[in-house]
């Protein structure tokens, strides 16, 4: 077996190899680990590879194998809640729809991705009522000058006379 003074690697390799190719990786571990546990005999979710008990700096987090995101509210089919739907909602459960509650965010957490997707979805579905908005907007402009140019026309024949 081959030491590595450099690295450590965990969780029953035979050697360094077994885990990570060299010049990767400094620490390999084949199991869980917990960080910032003070509480070894506290229950830890065991279905996680990582536990940290407190906070996580870091530059970027990506996250991968993303299965649904929210782009599909451009298509042709989506069912866009009206606004009155949406408020109706909001007034019965004080939550936007399809969005985790406080309580269910606090007694289940939330996962990095999902609520991504989610939170995509709302600035999409949004972006789809702007645009209503502006059309209809741009429509009441055009019918209010309609109705000044025509209020106006009688009122220049009224002056000629």
């Amino acid at each position: 077996m081959q030491a590595d003074t450099k690295r450590v690697y965990l969780g029953g390799a035979a050697s360094r190899t077994d885990l990570v190719p060299d010049g990767v990786y400094d620490l390999a571990v084949g199991r869980g680990i917990a960080v910032g546990v003070n509480n070894l005999t506290e229950r830890l979710p065991t279905d996680y590879k990582l536990v940290v008990g407190g906070k996580i700096l870091a530059e970027e987090v990506r996250i991968k194998q993303m299965k649904d995101w929210a782009d599909y509210v451009f298509q042709p089919d989506y069912q866009l809640k009206t606004l009155p739907e949406v408020e109706g909602f909001i007034k019965t459960y004080r939550h936007l729809p399809d969005m985790p509650s406080a309580v269910e965010a606090e007694q289940q957490g939330i996962g990095l991705g999902d609520m991504q997707a989610k939170l995509l979805r709302k600035v999409e579905e949004l972006t789809l009522h702007l645009i209503e908005q502006h059309k209809t907007i741009e429509s009441l402009q055009q019918q209010l000058a309609r109705l000044a140019q025509a209020r106006a026309i009688p009122q220049s024949h009224k002056d000629q006379r």
